[in-house]
């Protein structure tokens, strides 16, 4: 990485913060995964600003980049992937919104990852390369079940296994494909790893969140519905750090999909959880008073914050769409699905077609 390659870099990223709003899309899910956060304009956040430079720079032509900028303890480590059927502009666009959006939502800390539906993107002062992250991770399924849920869990089974052996020989670490379901339906499929990972390496986290769908998305039509006039569409999506998967009944190959429904939370449960889900409850249902207090025509729409034990705070965010007549029936029945989803989680979300209800130990929300 020579310091001209990095100057470039860098006037290509700022040039792109300009266009990317006409592009962006709303990331999935991110983590500031580090409690250990870089002094401003200090050595590492310098390193840092170059290297998110350099992965953008290097991403697109091949869909993945990974770099190592300065000397410890100020090293700072990243990479870049964007998902195996999306173009190179696409890959950009959705790499330069990422290291964009991770800096707002975690300004300081010295790790942090964010999921697009494109692309990943991650950075920490720790060497991560080759190594398997089974800490940062998230779930998304559809909420309604398939009407023969064993014999459609058999068939999601055999296919990702398929593509799981696929992608470990491909040198993108990356496949597709799909299986017939009865005679006009299809189950679509997608692996991926990060490029950083070996080949035994990379299958052996495939297995793993293979081995983990039936916990998550037992008989479950699925992470999203693309097409709103077919409702009765079948698939899921499952993210890690390292790889992700993801099966549909929707051919959704180079195309960017909308989730309207969906539980997300971090695995990593609270200290005291049970202390923990009554400060949610508390903050949230304020929240709810608060979104649903003005008029149809009002942003519904609220934030704040819940002091914990020092220095810690709980963020929370409730939000519902601006025509919905009973704003906080909506919100308060989200509220309530927590404990079944999120129970004692340190970060999660409830997202609805009408209203949803979030919360995190990190602000990432803006004022």
């Amino acid at each position: 990485m020579s310091s001209s390659r990095f100057s470039s870099s860098l006037y290509l990223l700022a040039f792109a913060f300009l266009l990317q709003t006409a592009f962006g899309a709303d990331p999935l899910f991110h983590f500031c995964s580090s409690s250990e956060n870089f002094t401003a304009n200090g050595p590492y956040e310098a390193n840092l600003n170059k290297l998110a430079g350099y992965l953008y720079y290097q991403a697109p032509p091949t869909g993945f980049a990974k770099g190592t900028l300065g000397e410890k303890p100020d090293q700072a480590n990243g990479l870049a992937l964007c998902r195996g059927d999306v173009s190179s502009s696409d890959c950009k666009t959705c790499v330069v919104e990422a290291s964009s959006e991770i800096r707002k939502r975690c300004p300081k800390n010295k790790a942090a990852i964010i999921w697009y539906d494109n692309c990943l993107f991650k950075y920490t002062d720790k060497d991560f390369f080759g190594q398997i992250d089974n800490q940062n991770k998230f779930y998304m399924w559809n909420v309604k079940v398939v009407s023969e849920p064993e014999a459609f869990n058999q068939n999601t089974k055999e296919l990702l296994s398929q593509l799981a052996k696929e992608a470990q020989a491909t040198s993108k670490l990356y496949a597709v494909g799909e299986v017939k379901l009865g005679e006009s339906k299809k189950l679509y499929g997608l692996t991926q790893c990060t490029r950083d990972l070996s080949s035994y390496e990379c299958k052996k986290c495939l297995d793993g969140i293979i081995g983990e769908l039936p916990s998550c998305c037992d008989g479950k039509e699925g992470g999203n519905e693309l097409h709103k006039r077919c409702p009765k569409q079948k698939g899921a999506i499952i993210l890690y750090d390292s790889c992700l998967l993801k099966y549909s009944s929707v051919d959704f190959f180079g195309k960017v999909d909308r989730e309207n429904k969906l539980y997300m939370f971090n695995v990593c449960e609270a200290d005291n959880p049970k202390a923990f889900n009554r400060k949610i409850k508390e903050l949230l249902s304020r929240l709810s008073g608060k979104a649903a207090s003005g008029d149809s025509s009002s942003k519904m729409y609220a934030t704040g914050e819940l002091e914990l034990e020092a220095p810690r705070k709980l963020y929370g965010l409730v939000q519902c769409t601006r025509g919905l007549s009973d704003c906080k029936k909506c919100l308060d029945d989200a509220i309530s699905k927590l404990p079944i989803c999120c129970d004692g989680k340190r970060s999660g979300r409830v997202l609805g077609g009408s209203c949803n209800v979030r919360y995190e130990l990190n602000s990432f929300f803006y004022a």
